[in-house]
């Protein structure tokens, strides 16, 4: 009989190993402090060091450094491991592999979601948490309505705020991982919004609004001192990619996409 990749004519080729491991329940420390500071927000770096014991059998140990952080006298540090390794494997986002005297180590990158911040729960909004969940971000919506914060309106967001977008927007921790979205219902809270927003980390800053609309509030922002030119030529204004958007679904497409057209330039970077 032909293989089973012949009928649909597969030519990809190529060779795999792949470790198998029944018992992973007994790393179950290893993994909850992953989860803990995935939960914090904090990165790090899951090692895997593989020994082989005799013939395909392997034993397997694993340490969570915590940011890259290789600790003296640890049985990882101990096998040979240096924290530039580590280092290397969380800075660039992709697993690395290192080959030591006695042992195959792996190290796995763990970071946390990037946080999208959209500012206003309407229809724009509450379209883009949807599109920017499947896309994985850690979604957080705030609104200063109740009846629109609120999970049976906004079910995809990971977490809602109801209040005023300025003091809720700097409640958010600040991290070069932020990427905050402007679509409120008027020129007032945008404004609030934006200017809470500006001169702070962040890996995205970006408005709705027609062109007339944000040059006047560029001219606003910049007399009255509520940013510098260069703080506000950081802000996307208008909005998203050009893809000839007309719909509140196609303007959260072109908001997604202009997204993940950024995230995506931010890791080919960190991977040079």
């Amino acid at each position: 009989d032909a293989h089973p990749a012949d009928k649909e004519g597969a030519i990809c080729g190529g060779r795999a190993s792949v470790l198998v491991e029944p018992l992973a329940g007994g790393r179950a420390k290893v993994f909850g402090e992953v989860s803990k500071a995935l939960r914090a927000g904090a990165p790090g770096v899951l090692a895997s060091f593989v020994v082989r014991v005799e013939g395909d059998e392997v034993d397997v140990r694993r340490e969570w450094l915590p940011d890259g952080t290789v600790a003296k006298g640890s049985p990882i540090a101990a096998a040979g491991l240096t924290e530039d390794a580590a280092h290397a494997a969380l800075d660039s986002g992709r697993p690395l592999v290192h080959r030591l005297e006695e042992y195959l180590i792996f190290l796995e990158p763990v970071r946390p979601l990037p946080r999208l911040v959209i500012a206003g729960a309407g229809h724009v909004g509450r379209a883009l948490a949807h599109l920017a969940r499947l896309l994985d971000f850690h979604v957080t919506v705030i609104d200063d309505r109740t009846e629109f914060a609120n999970r049976d309106n906004v079910p995809d967001a990971d977490a809602l705020v109801a209040g005023d977008f300025g003091a809720a927007l700097l409640g958010i921790p600040d991290s070069p991982e932020n990427y905050f979205v402007v679509v409120t219902r008027g020129h007032e809270r945008d404004a609030e919004a934006l200017r809470a927003c500006l001169g702070r980390p962040a890996a995205y800053v970006g408005m709705i609004g027609s062109r007339s609309k944000v040059e006047t509030m560029r001219r606003e922002f910049l007399d009255k001192g509520w940013a510098t030119a260069e703080e506000w030529d950081r802000v996307r204004a208008p909005i998203g990619l050009e893809i000839g958007s007309k719909t509140v679904e196609e303007i959260a497409v072109s908001i997604a996409a202009e997204l993940v057209l950024v995230r995506s330039g931010r890791r080919m970077e960190s991977a040079i």
